[in-house]
């Protein structure tokens, strides 16, 4: 039947719910609740999945895919930031190579600092 998902999942409803408990972002709980209801039966396709969870079908079923190719760990587990690997040029010269919530260091062709916080290269 098509519509259907043929999917397993391992893990019982009440380790779902731990693990759903545990989960501190949003999205991370989402993923872990879409398993939790193909486990108790509350849903069996992905437009369902994807009407209750309020996401896109298919970001529903990437998550799914995801979850048949790597388990749940690899589900929840949250990817780093790309912004701490950015870098913001000047002159063609790197500035700022991570983002930290102390006072950046300002040289005298920073545009992110005040004027009197520049110092001299």
């Amino acid at each position: 039947m098509s519509g259907v998902l043929k999917i397993d999942v391992s893990e019982t409803a009440e380790e779902l719910k731990a693990v759903l408990a545990q989960q501190q972002r949003a999205s991370q709980r989402s993923k872990v609740q879409v398993l939790w209801w193909l486990k108790t039966g509350q849903a069996l396709g992905i437009y369902q999945l994807a009407e209750r969870s309020g996401y896109h079908r298919t970001t529903v079923s990437h998550w799914l895919s995801n979850y048949r190719r790597s388990g749940l760990d690899s589900l929840v587990q949250v990817a780093p930031s790309a912004a701490s690997a950015l870098r913001i040029r000047v002159n063609g010269k790197a500035e700022i190579t991570c983002f930290t919530w102390s006072e950046p260091e300002c040289h005298a062709e920073a545009v992110h600092c005040s004027p009197e916080r520049r110092r001299a290269p």
